[in-house]
């Protein structure tokens, strides 16, 4: 009987702390880089951060797009140079997962080809 006690006040307690609507899960910060920047995605915000980490003149940029909204490439620049960085909160729909796919790109001279990382997918949720 004590067992059964406890195990009806640990789930009294535990059900008293989980929100009414529930939030999706899996939802995480996750990177992409190469030499020279790095982008961040909080998929909380859903906020998508590009960082110039090098000091080479050179800006930097990430691209990202959703699935859903055709695939249209957006781009995120930063060229106020080495060390900092620019940041955007990804327009997409309240309350529901959306998936995210996005990279780190320094934007080289002509004609050099710009330098990317790979393609990074993840979930982003606007609360």
């Amino acid at each position: 009987m004590r067992r059964l006690g406890i195990a009806i006040a640990t789930t009294a307690l535990l059900a008293s702390t989980v929100p009414a609507a529930a939030t999706p899960s899996g939802i995480l910060i996750s990177h992409a880089s190469v030499k020279g920047a790095a982008a961040t995605f909080d998929g909380w915000g859903p906020d998508l951060i590009i960082e110039d980490t090098a000091c080479d003149d050179d800006s930097v940029y990430a691209n990202w797009y959703t699935p859903d909204n055709g695939g249209d490439i957006i781009k995120l620049k930063s060229s106020r140079g080495c060390g900092t960085s620019e940041s955007e909160t990804l327009p997409i729909p309240r309350k529901v997962q959306t998936t995210i796919k996005y990279r780190a790109c320094v934007d080289k001279s002509w004609p050099t080809a710009d330098l990317c990382s790979a393609w990074v997918t993840d979930v982003g949720y606007k609360p």
